[in-house]
């Protein structure tokens, strides 16, 4: 892991993560324009570099029905507008490794704060094969992780591959929630003072 000042990021991981929508036109092509529009709205209203974070290509993005090209261009789109002025994730989820990595090496080389990732999904991936695609994110690229911990879709991470998927160095964020308030107060202690702990279960007791 190179080129990469992981307190940085995280220092700039603050307020709310917003996932910004995908416009389309009526041919269901995507509608660039409109979203540079929506993109500058946002950036207007207040959001900058502390107090916002903008989510390219996310669930609410339609990820799941775009391409891969479809989602390098939403995520380049919104860079173009934001450049440094906020930060950026880019979501890189998908059943496929090799995409997801495609992906992450896109956010990079359009220097993107940092991707989204989740274990992989529809396929119950192991322990192991979830531990290998962060090790191997964080070995051939430069670039924060946002970890997403999707538990609902079938897989949880149990707490100690977590502790040691937080231990890698270009992990600078959990987006967090667990299915129990237990649970999702122990992720609270034992990762709030390692990344930025985005919460995703409105359980924040």
């Amino acid at each position: 892991m190179v080129n990469m000042d992981k307190t940085e990021i995280i220092n700039r991981l603050r307020g709310p993560v917003v996932p910004i929508i995908t416009p389309f036109m009526e041919n269901l092509e995507l509608d660039l324009e409109t979203l540079r529009e929506n993109v500058q709205f946002l950036l207007d209203k207040g959001m900058k570099n502390g107090y916002g974070v903008m989510l390219t290509g996310g669930a609410g993005g339609e990820f799941p029905m775009l391409t891969t090209q479809e989602r390098k261009d939403i995520a380049r789109t919104v860079k173009e507008v934001v450049s440094n002025r906020t930060a950026v994730v880019v979501c890189a989820q998908s059943t496929n490794p090799s995409e997801i990595m495609e992906l992450t090496k896109f956010a990079q080389e359009i220097e993107a704060d940092a991707v989204q990732v989740s274990p992989t999904y529809y396929y119950r991936p192991s322990d192991d094969d979830v531990l290998r695609l962060f090790q191997k994110l964080d070995e051939e690229t430069s670039i924060g992780l946002m970890i997403y911990t999707t538990w609902w879709l079938g897989y949880k991470i149990p707490f100690n591959i977590l502790d040691t998927i937080v231990r890698l160095n270009s992990v600078v964020s959990i987006k967090w929630s667990a299915p129990t308030v237990y649970e999702y107060q122990l992720g609270l202690r034992n990762y709030t003072d390692k990344v930025a702990l985005i919460d995703n279960g409105v359980s924040h007791v």
